[in-house]
């Protein structure tokens, strides 16, 4: 009896698939990033619009890519479609918020609620929420 070559490629190829999923670090490029999500406020209101960046902090011997999310009625997710997550350890957060005062387009319409806020944090290597505020500036 003969084999076809699809019956002897069949094997061959399913062999192949499993020696490469059991291959250490496929399907995943990078160190390991991990899910911030919480809350902005400033002034004692949710920031309506914005983003969060979450930059390993170098001179405290932190690095690795930078985590973001865009901030949207006051909430942030670095799980959302294009975010990251962070990698966790001493962080310099970023915070920028704007106000919308009405159009169409948010990046157009938004006005500087505040210069970008900037913070040194600690952040878990694991998934985590947090509450950020956004001090307000004293008058000058």
């Amino acid at each position: 009896m003969c084999r076809s070559i699809a019956d002897i490629r069949l094997p061959m190829v399913l062999a192949a698939g499993l020696l490469l999923a059991a291959a250490p670090g496929c399907g995943r490029r990078g160190p390991e990033r991990f899910r911030v999500r919480g809350t902005v406020t400033h002034a004692g209101k949710p920031v309506q619009l914005g983003r969060v960046v979450f930059e390993p902090h170098a001179a405290r011997g932190n690095d690795g890519p930078q985590g973001f999310a865009p901030i949207e009625n006051g909430r942030f997710d670095t799980a959302g479609p294009h975010c990251r997550g962070s990698v966790g350890g001493p962080m310099l957060l970023r915070i920028d918020g704007f106000e919308m005062t009405g159009g169409e387009d948010p990046a157009a319409s938004g006005k500087l609620l505040f210069p970008t806020h900037e913070e040194a944090i600690e952040l878990p290597r694991a998934d985590v929420v947090r509450e950020f505020v956004v001090p307000v500036a004293p008058d000058r």
